[in-house]
């Protein structure tokens, strides 16, 4: 994990120009207590609760709405275990900076049909947004960079009303990591 980090401040410095402004939101879900400073960016680790029906969604939105007046440039949220679902995220961050959105491995626009969680995400998007939503971009893992013109678009009560809602929805955490580029962007048409 450690040796990640390192590899990945190495690759991102070589894209010096972002390099202060990229911020990595890792759901560690209790994992690795021994670590207290994040050797990427040389924030410290916060420790988020985890909601069992949430998972990294709530690390994710917590992230936001604490720090939504101080944002970096560009914010990756990724899962504690990033090479589960991704062959390689450095290179992965770095293509797509620049992009005010993009699913880590980058994806395109996929139809979400009745299956399973496909469906919990069109009912959770429809509730939230209230709007049909029938399409969506979205790669495993729920792994995504953003920048800060893409969050900042929406209100903080918007990202408030995403968590409150996430907490009582019923496996929220298979619907939501199938639904930021919708919940980022609720105005544009996901029909």
């Amino acid at each position: 994990f450690s040796s990640f980090l390192l590899n990945l401040k190495k690759d991102i410095k070589t894209a010096r120009k972002f390099y202060k402004e990229i911020d990595i939101i890792l759901s560690l879900d209790g994992e690795r207590p021994e670590l207290e400073l994040d050797i990427l960016t040389g924030h410290k680790i916060v420790r988020i609760e985890n909601k069992p029906n949430m998972c990294e969604a709530n690390q994710y939105l917590t992230h936001i709405i604490q720090n939504y007046d101080s944002l970096s440039e560009y914010t990756v949220f990724t899962q504690g275990h990033p090479n589960d679902h991704i062959h390689d995220i450095k290179l992965e961050i770095i293509k797509n900076i620049g992009n005010d959105f993009s699913t880590l491995p980058s994806s395109k626009i996929r139809s979400l049909g009745e299956r399973d969680h496909e469906l919990l995400a069109r009912q959770f998007g429809e509730m939230i947004t209230g709007k049909k939503i029938n399409k969506s971009i979205w790669s495993g893992g729920a792994c995504f960079m953003a920048s800060k013109k893409t969050i900042l678009k929406n209100d903080i009560s918007w990202y408030k009303k995403i968590l409150e809602n996430g907490s009582s929805f019923k496996d929220s955490k298979f619907a939501i990591e199938r639904l930021w580029s919708v919940l980022l962007s609720p105005n544009e048409d996901w029909s």
